[in-house]
């Protein structure tokens, strides 16, 4: 009798274990989908809620602070999006050095392979960023 106690509580324990690891990467899993399919948010919008809360501006100081930042973020977006375009450039010219020492075959599957394929990303199943936001007051 008291065997199947212990074995009835180690089936208890060890179930809750399972449920619980389980059930937490599916909850983790979901959370981090859902955050992916949001996006991420808009940087002039990050940085304003930062600026207000930590340096109390005033209304006066808003306007022309939301402006400074506006600017700048199209002009980081603007940045990123040469980045990328060098980016591709660059291994676009690696392709191009890399294709005469590979045979008939390895071509023919690297013509096939998606530009992803060879992108070092980490979330490369996330969706590209949003473009940069048109400045509004």
């Amino acid at each position: 009798m008291k065997t199947k106690f212990w074995i009835a509580l180690l089936l208890l324990f060890a179930s809750g274990l399972a449920l619980g690891f389980f059930g937490g990467r599916a909850w983790e899993q979901a959370r981090f989908h859902a955050i992916l399919r949001a996006g991420p948010p808009r940087i002039e919008d990050w940085v304003m809620n930062k600026l207000e809360e930590q340096l109390k501006l005033t209304d006066e100081q808003l306007p022309v602070i939301r402006e400074i930042v506006q600017r700048t973020a199209a002009e980081i977006h603007r940045i990123r999006d040469e980045g990328r375009q060098a980016f591709h450039a660059c291994w676009e010219k690696a392709l191009v050095e890399i294709r005469p020492g590979l045979t008939e075959d390895q071509r023919a599957r690297l013509d096939a392979m998606d530009a992803d394929d060879l992108r070092p990303r980490p979330f490369k199943d996330a969706p590209p960023p949003e473009p940069p936001p048109e400045n509004k007051p």
